[in-house]
């Protein structure tokens, strides 16, 4: 069984907006569920010192690009869930929980820290997260509700516990010392890989255009023109026609260049056009030759 270690790396923070970590690489464990179950009496949230699971690159700042190590898994409890709930499920893992500033005996606010059996490299923070919320859905089947899923962000703060006149304060720090592990496995290993496809599901193949050949096109009109009657009604809008008795008429000839050409909308009954100077022009074709 593995061994919980004796000490854990933490970042400290004087306030919410400070962004200058004060580092204890190596706090003891024990001395971090002592501060976790102090609550300090504020008037203000943003008067709360804050701290964070992390180990940053020597002489930066807090951000996430700068971390290097995280070294607990922090859960932020905000949805209803109780904690009576969030206790059985981790029970099988050493953490430390305590109530959050909104919270209320009706509705629970609270947070729980799991330190981890080795630190996690931020590159691989986001998987491992993933792992840890997995670890909670299989421990809560069949329950809607859990961690607040926004709180991932490897250089997220926290506050320290604190309180409000008259509010209601809990705290606890489990016994069994067996610590959560969520060190992601390499590739190949189908639990890990799971998660590893839920964080990066593959990208849908972008359809292949389709080319349309203008000639296609062409011989498309030319058809409908020949079958449709609705297309050829419309056809005879387009080029100035005259629509009487179900005939379109007075169009311009393509040969005499008179307006002297008709056709009928029923294709059925004739489906060229045809110019009424039969003697002197005589044209006659399909109505895709008129122009207007």
């Amino acid at each position: 069984m593995a061994i919980m270690p004796d000490t854990i790396g933490v970042s400290f923070f004087a306030s919410v907006k400070d962004n200058q970590p004060i580092e204890r690489p190596a706090l003891p464990i024990d001395n971090l569920a002592r501060s976790l179950q102090v609550f300090r009496k504020r008037l203000r949230k943003s008067d709360i010192p804050c701290w964070s699971p992390t180990i940053y690159k020597p002489g930066t700042t807090r951000g996430k690009q700068n971390v290097e190590w995280l070294t607990a898994l922090v859960l932020d409890y905000d949805d209803g869930t109780t904690m009576e709930a969030a206790r059985e499920a981790w029970w099988m893992w050493h953490h430390i929980g305590h109530t959050s500033w909104s919270h209320t005996p009706e509705h629970h606010r609270f947070r729980i820290v799991l330190p981890l059996r080795e630190p996690v490299p931020a590159a691989l923070w986001d998987l491992a997260w993933e792992g840890g919320i997995e670890a909670w859905r299989e421990n809560t089947p069949g329950y809607d509700g859990g961690p607040d899923t926004k709180c991932r962000d490897a250089s997220r703060i926290y506050y320290l516990p604190a309180h409000r006149e008259d509010q209601e304060m809990v705290s606890w720090v489990t016994k069994n010392r067996y610590p959560l592990n969520i060190m992601p496995r390499p590739i190949g290993h189908p639990w890990w890989d799971k998660l590893r496809a839920r964080l990066n599901p593959p990208k849908p193949e972008r359809p292949k255009p389709i080319r349309i050949c203008h000639t296609d096109v062409q011989r498309e009109i030319r058809d409908q023109l020949a079958q449709r009657p609705d297309m050829r009604e419309r056809w005879a809008g387009q080029i100035g026609a005259t629509i009487s008795a179900g005939t379109a008429k007075w169009i311009v000839c393509p040969q005499c260049k008179r307006k002297s050409v008709w056709y009928v909308i029923d294709p059925t009954t004739k489906r060229s056009a045809s110019c009424n100077h039969r003697n002197s022009c005589g044209w006659f074709g399909p109505l895709w030759d008129l122009t207007g």
